[in-house]
This record gives C-alpha cells, sequence and structure tokens, in this order.
C-alpha cells in the first residue's frame, strides 16, 4: 500500500523524531504483514531544512518492506509565504510524476492537506482504479479566509477559490473520508457534496506509550534534564512542539513573570524548534523559571514527562483548532499529565468532560498562572486530573486501538482482510 502524506517527522530522521499519525501507521502496517511505500516531501517542514540535496525522488530503505520516497521540494523559510504554496505545487507534481512509474498499489492512505498532494493521489487513484482513503486533519483552505478580519474575508474569496475548487475535487473523489474528530469529518462530507457513509468515521489522533523511566536512554535523558536546572525540586510546566504561529506564547510568558516571584518552585521548560523559539531563549536567559533548549529527542521528551507536573496546550482559538483535540492534548494524557488548555470546543468538552485537565481563558496570563497555582496548592487535585488524564488515554488514544483499527478499514477497502501491499 501507499502512504501519501508530506509534513510529518520520518522514521530515517536523525535525532530519534517522535513519528506521528501517519508514521505511527506505516510502523504497525509493516508489523501487520503489509508493504508499505511512504510518498513524502524531501523538506523537513518541522526543521525547515532539505533532508537531501539534488532535484530527483530519493528513496530510503526503512526495512525490506517498507521504502520512504523522498519527492523534490524546494522548501520555504516562512509557514505563510508563496514560496510554501510552489513548494506544495511541486511535490504534488513529483508525486504524480514518479507514481507513474510504480506499480499500483492495493490502496492509498493520504493525508488531507496539502490539497495539492490529496488532489494529485485522488487522480492516481481513478486513473488506476485504486481505491484512496483520505485523511482529514485540517480545514484548508477555509481556515485561511477565516484568519483574516472579518471585513478583508470577501478579498480572499477570489483568491482562495482556486485552492478550494482543487479541494472538493479531491474529497469528492475520494473512496472514503476519515478525519480527527467527527465535526471535521462532517466538514469534509459537505465539502464533498455527498452525504456522509456509515463507513466515514473520525480516527481521533493518537500516539504510543511512553518509555518507561528505567530505559537507558531515557535514563540518559533524565541526567541531562538535571545539568539543565531540570530538577525534581521544581514543579514543572512542560511544552513540546513546533513553535509557530498557532501558540500564544505572550500569555505563557506573562504566566511565568506572575509566578516568577510568587511562586518560584514553578518552572517552564518549552521545548521545540520554530519561528518563536529565539524570542523564548531570549526571554530563558533574563528568567531563572523558563527553559528553552530548542528541539528534543523522544527519550528527552519521554523523561521530561515524567518529571512534570502539567503539560501546557496554550493555542490560538482558531476554528479549525476548536474543532480538534490535537496531537499535544493525547501525548499529555499518555505521560498522566493534567492539560492546561486555552481551547474551546472539542478540547475543553473533553477536558472537562473527563475531569483530566484545566481549560484558562486566551491571551490571559493571569487566568494560566492562577491554574498552574491551583496545581500547585492541591496535590490531590493534580494527582486526580493526572490519574484520570492517564485512564482516557488508555481507553480511547492509544495507537494499537485507534490505528489498528484505521489499519482494518484500509484492509476492508483494499480487498485484503486486513494484509496487503
Amino acid at each position: 500500500m501507499w502512504i501519501v502524506t508530506s509534513g510529518e517527522p520520518l522514521p530515517t530522521d536523525p535525532g530519534g523524531a517522535r513519528l506521528l499519525r501517519h508514521g505511527i501507521v506505516a510502523a504497525m502496517l509493516v508489523e501487520r504483514g503489509w508493504s508499505v511505500v511512504w510518498w513524502t516531501s524531501n523538506f523537513d517542514h518541522t526543521a525547515k531544512r532539505s533532508r537531501h540535496p539534488g532535484s530527483s525522488p530519493v528513496v530510503e530503505d526503512v526495512g525490506p518492506t517498507y521504502r520512504i520516497v523522498l519527492l523534490p521540494s524546494a522548501g520555504y523559510r516562512r509557514n505563510v509565504s508563496l514560496a510554501r504554496v510552489l513548494d506544495h505545487r511541486q511535490v504534488a507534481d513529483s508525486f504524480t510524476g514518479a507514481a507513474r512509474d510504480e506499480r499500483a498499489p492495493d490502496v492509498v492512505l493520504c493525508s488531507y492537506p496539502t490539497i495539492e498532494l490529496a488532489d494529485a493521489a485522488t487522480r492516481f487513484g481513478q486513473r488506476h482504479g485504486v481505491p484512496v482513503l483520505l485523511d482529514v486533519r485540517d480545514l484548508w483552505p477555509d481556515i485561511f479566509g477565516e484568519a483574516l478580519p472579518g471585513p478583508m474575508r470577501w478579498l480572499a474569496r477570489p483568491i482562495l477559490w482556486p485552492y478550494a475548487r482543487q479541494g472538493r475535487r479531491a474529497l469528492s473523489a475520494a473512496t472514503a473520508l476519515t478525519g480527527i474528530t467527527e465535526p471535521i469529518v462532517d466538514w469534509a462530507c459537505r465539502k464533498a457534496g455527498r452525504q456522509r457513509r456509515s463507513t466515514e468515521r473520525a480516527f481521533p489522533l493518537a500516539c504510543t506509550l511512553p518509555e518507561r523511566p528505567d530505559v537507558p536512554a531515557v535514563r540518559q535523558a533524565a541526567q541531562r534534564w538535571l545539568e539543565r536546572g531540570v530538577g525534581a525540586d521544581r514543579f514543572v510546566v512542560s511544552f513540546f512542539g513546533a513553535m509557530g504561529a498557532q501558540f500564544d506564547f505572550d500569555t505563557v510568558l506573562a504566566a511565568a513573570q506572575l509566578l516568577e516571584h510568587t511562586c518560584p518552585q514553578v518552572l517552564f521548560v518549552l521545548c521545540g524548534q520554530g519561528r518563536e523559539l529565539e524570542r523564548l531563549q531570549s526571554h530563558a536567559r533574563t528568567h531563572a523559571n523558563v527553559v528553552a533548549p530548542g528541539w528534543q529527542g523522544r527519550a528527552d521528551l519521554h523523561s521530561l514527562m515524567h518529571r512534570s507536573a502539567a503539560g501546557l496546550a496554550p493555542y490560538f482559538n482558531e476554528h479549525s483548532f476548536t474543532l480538534s483535540v490535537p496531537n499535544k492534548v493525547i501525548e499529555y494524557c499518555s505521560g498522566g499529565l493534567p492539560v492546561l488548555s486555552s481551547l474551546r470546543g472539542e478540547t475543553e468538552r473533553l477536558l472537562a468532560s473527563n475531569d483530566c485537565g484545566l481549560t484558562y481563558a486566551e491571551r490571559d496570563g493571569a487566568a494560566l498562572a492562577a491554574c498552574i497555582r491551583l496545581l500547585f496548592d492541591d496535590a490531590s487535585l493534580r494527582g486526580r486530573l493526572g490519574r484520570n488524564a492517564l485512564r482516557l488515554f488508555n481507553e480511547r488514544y492509544t495507537a494499537e486501538r485507534v490505528y489498528g483499527e484505521l489499519i482494518e478499514e484500509l484492509g476492508r477497502l483494499a480487498g485484503a482482510g486486513g494484509a496487503g501491499g
């Protein structure tokens, strides 16, 4: 089978990258006897670097039945830029050209977005009679217009119209549609212009269980955290992820300043890379309760979760995020961490109904500081929220459960009963 997804870390990336949705699915497919080809971009979206030089596809062998095809990609420095638009077109065109020379698979799993790659994958499926499952994660291109002030949105419509048309074409051509939440599946079906089918369902974001603290790599990571001042005597509030425009770090830093002298045991550990990293590191140099160590590998993040008291999800309330439960929330739950989130909508309902986190007002540093102080002062509350978070993860969000069911759906589409090529 084929996976057609760009923007995720790869198992061949250096430093032990954390695999995300389709990376985890690919590994599980191989374990279950499938042959997998993962088509993706040569450009690393998170690190903003090319994986290999040159302008031809590069094949990386992960195992005897698993290979990755890195498609030529010019790359971009800013997520919102013409260069990114051109990059996405290039990757889709490269896929169309390279796929002509390949033996058609039994089934294709493709992420949406990007719109261009989803359109190319569904066109391939139509030409070759291959079923394509489009896995919808974000509301492209709707979110671009919604990000503009109300009076300016009408200006965006003619600009975004070609992308809207291409998106509708890809969604309507898909054999089946899935998404990360039920509202997103509903959105996709509306865009496709069809009634939702009984087999079209949400498969939430999921993750694997964190490694135990006694694993050698995690023990070594624990020593590295101690050397950075992240000791057992600190009340650690952690964040890890791509430090992009979707996150409200101003509010996090405001909360840190409020707590710096009133509750000096609290330590904010903000891991990742992206446009905000330099500013966070500059703040950390002059404020002892903030650590911003940059990108961290899997063992380091697992160790950090073991020594954290809560996990931060400081999102801006864009429409697509309010319809989602981000992967970050699920990862914190996997480590038994109470979640501190600014998101309304699906995430707020999940945290409240399962008593596993606190929601604070967006752009309100005092509100976030109050939530952290509440957890600091009330160990029983903190323990209850953490236990409930881990229970929720084990019941609903393990990769084995969620992605195992997704693989069963792929087997049904392929007509192979759970094993295919």
